[in-house]
């Protein structure tokens, strides 16, 4: 298999498409609910092992996510460990079928 390579713009491009729409939908200044919290986390070294069972399950809080997330908005720079509580937050939306 070859190593799949995504150009930032291209990813830039999609999310813009994809957060238009939440617009569409929820309005300008919609909200989305989010009516669940702890979630199960799977560490990343079994995660995408999918020829063995995952063994070590931990838990993750969506609201805890957000708490954090939302302080790069005034006090913090963003780090790359903040992707991962945004796909949380985006798989639960995708999931939810917010639209």
């Amino acid at each position: 298999m070859n190593d799949l390579k995504i150009k930032i713009t291209d990813l830039e491009k999609i999310f813009s498409k994809i957060f238009a729409r939440m617009k569409e939908v929820h309005g300008a200044n919609g909200e989305i609910e989010i009516d669940k919290d702890y979630y199960w986390h799977i560490r990343s070294e079994e995660l995408y092992e999918p020829y063995k069972d995952p063994s070590d399950f931990t838990m993750g809080q969506l609201y805890e996510d957000w708490e954090i997330l939302s302080k790069t908005l005034v006090e913090r720079e963003p780090t790359s460990l903040d992707l991962k509580k945004v796909s949380s937050l985006l798989r639960y939306m995708g999931e939810k079928e917010i639209w």
